[in-house]
């Protein structure tokens, strides 16, 4: 039998909600190619973040990002998302940049594989016991640059620092480092602690929450791998 065929066997995927048909096509996806061995994908060090209540349109701050800089698709829920999508992941490919799709259920996988999104975001909570065959799966997909999907994930504590290096992501994202409009009841990091945390961290950690030019400047000396801000002003302020 055919490996990749071997993982429903194994229930890699057994529990996802996915049909039949979308489980084999993502197995199919997967199969293992036997000349070429795909390297790591990139890190932005800039990732716009979309959310359909504070920055409803992404399009044109997605626009003023310097190339090698990310997108990352939220608006959970949307109507319009799958849309929004499309349209998104024909910008990114326009401008250079790299288009992550969040993945909270079937429907965001689906839709990223559709739009050929360059990577998933795992949400908090998200997937539960079947995340690392998730992610497994997601490793195994190739793409036209010989690179893996990228695969970040979200936290908010030590403990899903560890949970999101288990799980086999390649980066998380941090929050709520300083005050939020996002979590406006949470209590933010600071900086003392998030650098303590970062330290800590089998991941490369991007910062997230309140990340303005002067809370940026806070982080001076902390070895993240970037920054992520929902508006495209915080990354005009951090990179003026």
């Amino acid at each position: 039998m055919a490996p990749y065929l071997s993982l429903v066997k194994n229930r890699q995927i057994a529990g996802l909600a996915l049909t039949l048909s979308e489980r084999i096509s993502l197995l199919n996806l997967s199969r293992p190619e036997k000349r070429r061995r795909r390297q790591g994908p990139s890190l932005p060090p800039l990732v716009l973040i979309t959310d359909a209540t504070r920055l409803a349109d992404p399009l044109n701050p997605a626009q003023q990002l310097p190339k090698g800089a990310a997108v990352l698709l939220r608006h959970y829920n949307d109507p319009g998302r799958k849309a929004l999508a499309f349209q998104l992941a024909a910008l990114c490919r326009r401008k250079g940049l790299i288009f992550i799709v969040a993945a909270a259920d079937a429907a965001g996988v689906r839709l990223g594989l559709a739009c050929r999104a360059d990577g998933f975001h795992l949400p908090r909570g998200s997937w539960g016991g079947h995340a690392p065959s998730l992610c497994r799966l997601f490793g195994k997909i190739p793409r036209k640059d010989n690179r893996r999907l990228l695969i970040t994930a979200a936290a908010h504590s030590n403990r899903a620092l560890g949970r999101a290096a288990s799980l086999g992501a390649d980066a998380v994202f941090l929050s709520p480092v300083f005050a939020t409009q996002s979590h406006p009841g949470r209590q933010p990091l600071g900086s003392v602690r998030f650098s303590a945390m970062v330290r800590r961290s089998r991941l490369p950690v991007y910062a997230l929450g309140g990340i303005t030019s002067s809370s940026l400047r806070r982080l001076s000396g902390i070895k993240i791998a970037g920054i992520g801000a929902i508006g495209g002003l915080a990354f005009t302020a951090a990179t003026d």
